[in-house]
């Protein structure tokens, strides 16, 4: 800001011009633009005018106390400046003194009376009106009243009390609980559902006609719908009866007498009256008691000589524009310098927003309010409080800090209304800037905060034992020592006394508690320590918050607020990082036994606890060793109704139980089917609770907030991820067409079974279906053979035996096939027909013997050791073949021949066939028949067979044995191993 100047000397006719523009209305830029000097040098000439005094004032008077200042101002000589001064304080004065008798006089219908109970905020029954002429008896009631609460009564806010011979005839209350007004009236309750506000002036009419039936219940203008209920019917629908007693503030349980403070009114009455009659709809929207009044059948409280003031009352006449308005300030100040962050953070945390006047008239009252601070709030920057508003660089303008729109109305000085990187803020100017506003540098100078008193939320209080006797609901009311005064909703009050903040009972006296300072600068929001002495709380010192967080907000330790989903979500969203302490979701009882099950439901003899299994993989399938190593997926649920649970999410990773060995767990026992233990590696767990109720009911014991679950509701789910190798007796007859099944048998202890029942959901395979050597045809879940509590979870396993036909049964029925077609090789290529017998021999007991190594070795004989022994003896020639067979001239055929060498083929048809008598032996005579029908001596080259010749023609002797076929021969193919 530019430094300070001396005043420059201004002319007689401009000081003229100034106050005539400012005592007609003009604003002090427009006076500025006319005359041609600053704003502050026109609020410097008018500031002193501005009491409060003077303000109160009718405008053509005030306009002349004001031009007596001026000229009291500008007489050169220090006597006469004096006189004028006097005279305009007298004058001042007497302009008062008549206003206010004004204002006292009954006779004018602009006023009406104010009945304050309670007045001098200390809780007593000893605070009522009771009516002194006898009450008239009634056939129809209206009842009109203004009514502003200063405190609410715990158990119920009483209007109007009349008390008959034995019992309330008429009750007319507030019931701050279920939130309604209620008229009890002959035998009806008439509920009206409303939401009463402290220190709000609210205006009620109720008509009611109790022969017909008929009401209207009118509330601040509206009508408001209301339901109508008959409590007794023996006086339903008669008359009110008169000669009562009526007493208003308070609740008679015996006639004039018996009142309890959980019943009295804390607050001020308006323009009451009870007519004797009902009204229309119309006339009852805008109601006024001097309008409607008739002799001396009505009772109104503006008639004095009717009523018996009883105790703290205070009966004032009032304007009734009053009635209309919020009796609270419009702005708190905080007398706390403070960079612009650490002010809105302190205005943040007591639920206001930053002080951002709307008009002129608000920017007056907000400055006239700041000079009663300023010698604590001057910054070195000239100007004593921050304005809710920030410049936006972007754009160049300034925004509203609420909405982010630009300011619809701004006091800037012209040479500091701009928007810079290093001015983003708004500060106002002291009392040599009256009013002005100037930009400001947000971490450089240190204004204190200036907070509209337009809360978003009450303050809780967190922390105090149930049986505490201080409120636990407060709201900002009025100053103290220059900070803010914190009222509670019966009987609790905080305050500063210049040492510390105190907090009392205006019903206890011996009730109070002391904040312990960390800091001079320490305001109670927050969690800070405090010392408590006579409160039923068995703790002297204890932790409290008061936060003005709503439902679906976290507090953090320092008061300020983030949303309740934020809670404990790995990651820091309080300045001081409390909202990731304290994040176990368990509460545990001092009476919790983790070695004993939790109890059983009230319609279970057992507890239940949901196993499901999931195997998510098959890790490794050994026929050689016989064992099954599965990954599995293990989940247990049950509940533990012994516990409770803290701000649960719908996300279940979200509900980690820390510390879980704190808690009972099923201890399931894992064994095979020959009920041996297994290997088992837990490769990880966690310990979860599963969102499923509603909340319990917000318990404010706990100092740090927490959304509470019970336990009976929301399942713990254990999940454990566990590889589990088990031996499994494998069935190989039928390998490799066969199916084999593994079983494991999961039970729990013999003593947990019998508190504990087991019961299993459907298990499920997320792996590959096909492994090396077989698949997963079927998982399926089963009690136990034993009936107990355990489950039997079994693995079905079908063999790919593809494999196995294509590298085991094809190639070896090739070798078969290759082996049988030597048959077919001449008879003189003996050598190569034995050369192919025994590779195809070796190749497939080779074949045998590499299959044998890859399966399981077993004392019985497989199918494809079958099929093997099949091969070995199924290669010799056929049975048919071995048999002696003749041909069509009767002649056995059982023998082949090798060639006989000295058979010519001169004069010989070739034969196909050519046998050999049996009887000749192995020196047989090799014979051929011609087409002639001769016989004749034949020597053939090549293989064939030798048939005997039909006449005894030329015949040829053979020089060499005929020799039996070895391939025909039973023993030789047999010698051969084929």
């Amino acid at each position: 800001m530019k430094a300070y100047q001396p005043h420059q000397p201004i002319s007689a006719a401009k000081h003229t011009r100034m106050i005539y523009l400012w005592t007609n209305g003009h604003s002090a830029r427009e006076i500025a633009q006319e005359i041609g000097v600053s704003m502050s040098t026109v609020y410097r000439w008018i500031k002193q005018w501005h009491r409060s005094r003077a303000t109160k004032m009718a405008g053509g008077l005030a306009k002349m106390i004001w031009l007596l200042c001026c000229f009291a101002l500008l007489a050169p000589d220090v006597a006469l400046a004096q006189e004028i001064a006097t005279t305009a304080e007298s004058t001042g004065d007497a302009i008062l003194e008549k206003t206010e008798s004004s204002l006292h006089s009954p006779s004018s219908s602009d006023t009406v009376r104010r009945v304050s109970f309670q007045a001098s905020e200390a809780a007593t029954t000893d605070s009522y009106l009771r009516f002194l002429p006898e009450y008239p008896g009634m056939a129809a009631v209206t009842i009109n009243l203004w009514i502003r609460f200063r405190h609410f009564s715990t158990g119920m806010d009483v209007f109007i009390s009349y008390f008959g011979d034995k019992d309330d005839i008429i009750q007319y209350y507030h019931d701050w609980k279920n939130k309604e007004i209620v008229l009890r009236i002959h035998g009806y309750r008439l509920a009206t559902p409303f939401n009463m506000q402290l220190y709000i002036w609210n205006h009620i009419t109720i008509s009611f006609d109790v022969l017909n039936y008929n009401y209207n219940v009118v509330i601040n203008g509206q009508l408001m719908p209301s339901k109508m209920t008959v409590e007794y019917e023996d006086f339903a629908g008669e008359s009110i009866p008169g000669g009562g007693i009526l007493v208003i503030g308070q609740d008679q349980d015996s006639p004039g007498g018996d009142f309890a403070i959980t019943q009295a009114i804390s607050g001020d009455y308006a323009d009451f009256c009870v007519l004797p009659r009902s009204f229309s709809l119309e006339l009852i929207k805008d109601f006024k008691c001097s309008s409607h009044i008739r002799g001396n059948e009505s009772i109104f409280t503006d008639a004095l000589e009717n009523w018996k003031v009883v105790g703290d009352v205070e009966i004032l006449l009032i304007n009734r524009t009053e009635l209309s308005q919020a009796t609270k300030d419009l702005f708190i100040l905080l007398p706390e310098k403070k960079y612009f962050s650490g002010a809105f953070k302190l205005c943040l945390t007591l639920g206001l927003p930053m002080a951002l006047p709307k008009d002129d008239d608000e920017n007056s009252l907000l400055f006239e309010k700041s000079l009663v601070i300023e010698s604590q709030c001057l910054s070195d920057w000239g100007t004593n409080l921050w304005i809710g508003a920030k410049g936006n660089p972007v754009t160049g303008k300034w925004e509203n800090l609420v909405d982010g729109l630009p300011l619809a109305h701004d006091n800037l000085d012209e040479g500091f209304n701009y928007v810079s990187e290093a001015r983003q803020c708004i500060s106002m100017g002291s009392s040599l800037y009256p009013k002005t506003w100037y930009n400001t540098e947000c971490s450089k100078y240190k204004p204190c905060p200036a907070c509209e008193n337009s809360p978003v939320n009450s303050i809780q209080v967190r922390g105090l034992c149930k049986e505490s006797r201080f409120d636990r609901e407060l709201h900002i009311r009025g100053t103290m020592n220059l900070k803010p005064v914190f009222h509670g909703n019966f009987y609790s009050k905080m305050w500063w006394d210049n040492n510390t903040w105190v907090m009392a009972s205006r019903y206890l006296p011996d009730l109070k508690a002391r904040m312990i300072l960390t800091s001079p600068d320490d305001y109670p929001v927050g969690i800070h320590q405090w010392r408590i002495s006579g409160d039923e709380c068995p703790a002297e010192e204890v932790d409290l918050l008061l936060t003005v967080c709503g439902e679906e907000s976290f507090p953090c330790n320092d008061g300020t607020c983030i949303h309740m989903s934020q809670r404990c979500d790995l990651r820091a969203h309080c300045d001081d990082g409390s909202d990731e302490l304290g994040c176990d979701k368990a509460f545990i009882g001092s009476e919790y036994e983790k070695t004993l099950p939790p109890p059983p439901p009230e319609t279970e003899d057992v507890l239940n606890v949901t196993l499901s299994v999931t195997i998510t993989a098959i890790r490794k399938l050994n026929l050689l060793d016989q064992s099954v190593t599965l990954d599995v997926l293990v989940m247990s649920e049950w509940k533990d109704s012994r516990l409770n649970y803290a701000d649960l999410q719908d996300e279940q990773y979200r509900n980690q139980i820390q510390n879980s060995e704190r808690l009972w767990k099923p201890r399931i026992i894992t064994t095979d089917e020959a009920g041996s233990l297994v290997d088992l590696v837990n490769r990880g767990s966690s310990l979860v609770v599963v969102r499923m109720s509603e909340p319990l009911p917000e318990d404010d014991v706990m100092v740090t907030k927490a959304i509470v679950f019970p336990g009976s509701g929301n399942p713990l789910l254990l999940i454990e991820e566990l590889s589990i190798t088990f031996q499994c007796q494998f069935d190989l007859l039928w390998f490799p067409f066969d199916n084999q099944r593994c079983s494991l048998n999961l039970k729990l202890n013999d003593v947990e079974s019998k508190l504990v029942r087991m019961i299993a959901s459907e298990p499920q395979y997320l792996g590959p279906e096909k492994l090396l050597e077989y698949q997963v045809q079927q998982v399926r879940m089963a009690a136990a053979v034993e009936g107990g509590s355990g489950q039997k979870l079994t693995v079905v396993f079908t063999n790919l035996f593809r494999y196995y036909l294509a590298n085991s049964y094809l190639p070896s029925f090739l070798l078969v096939v290759i082996s049988y077609s030597t048959f077919y090789f001449r008879l003189e290529d003996f050598n190569e027909r034995i050369m192919v017998s025994i590779t195809a021999m070796l190749v497939l007991v080779a074949l045998f013997q590499q299959t044998s190594s890859t399966i399981l070795k077993t004392t019985y004989l497989k199918l494809i050791d079958v099929w093997y022994m099949d091969q070995h003896g199924g290669t010799t020639a056929p049975e048919n073949d071995r048999r002696n067979r003749t041909d069509s001239h009767g002649l056995d055929v059982g023998q082949r021949a090798v060639r006989a060498p000295h058979c010519p083929r001169n004069g010989c048809q070739r034969v196909h066939r050519v046998q050999v008598d049996p009887a000749l032996g192995a020196g047989g005579q090799c014979q051929q028949q011609t087409s002639k029908g001769e016989v004749k001596s034949c020597r053939r080259e090549d293989y064939e067979y030798a048939t005997p010749c039909k006449s005894s023609s030329t015949a040829c002797n053979t020089s060499r044995h005929l020799i039996p076929d070895p391939l025909r021969s039973p023993d030789v193919g047999f010698l051969l191993g084929l």
